[in-house]
């Protein structure tokens, strides 16, 4: 698993550095046969108390959707309120392969509710970055 601090560290580095876009992976865990979440800092974007990001979910293992439609990567953009701590996913796009490649299979265009961030979970971790770092 990877260090919180270096994760940190890395995605600062390349953000300050004005590194062109890449995936840089924040989280990973071994639930849903295992999985590693990216996010790119260069798409950060801030407006007042809350921040945008886009990230990718990429899973070893083949997910399926409610309709029963396998998956097995997202990209997501995700908007946070910084000083309410809560989250939403404002869109999402489920990929047949992984690291969002081959058709999309599955897309939610309407954002969903916000929910709290819960500390330590990958949203905490990407809330940390978008909110306090970058």
């Amino acid at each position: 698993m990877c260090l919180k601090q270096t994760c940190l560290l890395a995605v600062l580095i390349a953000a300050s550095t004005g590194a062109s876009a890449e995936w840089f992976k924040v989280s990973e865990g071994d639930t849903d046969g295992g999985y590693r979440i990216y996010l790119d800092p260069q798409s950060v974007r801030k407006a007042a108390d809350k921040a945008k990001v886009w990230t990718m979910t990429d899973y070893t293992e083949y997910q399926s959707t409610p309709g029963g439609v396998q998956y097995k990567s997202i990209m997501a953009q995700h908007e946070y309120d910084c000083k309410e701590g809560i989250w939403r996913t404002v869109l999402l796009t489920a990929y047949k392969q992984g690291m969002a490649e081959g058709r999309v299979v599955h897309a939610e265009k309407q954002p969903s509710s916000w929910a709290p961030v819960i500390p330590d979970t990958s949203a905490d971790v990407k809330f940390k970055l978008v909110c306090k770092y970058l």
